[in-house]
């Protein structure tokens, strides 16, 4: 009987420490395809169109409390491009954590990566890399969308940020008079 209660504790111990290992092996790589997809159809149109009146509609619901980083990020740049500058800066500041910054990079390289092609993809992309200080890189994104689209003032602000964050001020400077040449408003 002592035997039998041995075995059967070594088989109950043996199939938990199995399905811990499945949980931490498999869970990133679902937590990963989770965060690429959580984009609808709808969404990524109007991301990839620049129909920033659309895709504030389509994420209206959308607020800093809001559990996805990378949904409430694109909102904040829908937002910052309609001058609606006070939610986009509650929409911007309510994505801090190392994981939520992760998560929107990891969002961006996928999207750009699949629209090669668009600038937004790149844009988004470089203000992820931006988030994490790593302002290089994202300087080289941002230089990929202005290939595609010399004069477009959300991207040359951008990069003029991350150009004064890493301390280019002169650079800087030329990209944010850039901006307001290309669009006054």
């Amino acid at each position: 009987m002592f035997k039998k209660i041995v075995a059967l504790s070594i088989s109950i111990l043996y199939t938990i420490f199995l399905c811990l290992a499945i949980l931490f092996i498999f869970r990133p790589l679902m937590i990963s395809a989770q965060s690429v997809q959580i984009v609808n159809k709808q969404v990524e149109d109007a991301i990839l169109k620049e129909d920033w009146p659309q895709l504030s509609k389509l994420l209206h619901s959308v607020s800093s409390e809001s559990p996805s980083p990378e949904i409430r990020l694109i909102k904040g740049h829908a937002t910052l491009a309609l001058n609606r500058n006070n939610e986009s800066f509650r929409l911007f500041s309510s994505v801090t954590s190392e994981q939520d910054l992760l998560k929107w990079k990891n969002w961006t390289e996928n999207f750009a990566k699949q629209h090669q092609n668009n600038t937004i993809g790149h844009y988004l992309l470089g203000d992820a890399l931006s988030r994490l200080k790593q302002f290089d890189d994202a300087v080289k994104s941002f230089n990929r969308a202005l290939e595609l689209h010399s004069n477009h003032a959300l991207i040359l602000n951008a990069r003029g940020g991350a150009f004064a964050a890493n301390g280019q001020l002169d650079h800087a400077l030329l990209d944010f008079v850039k901006a307001t040449q290309v669009n006054p408003s």
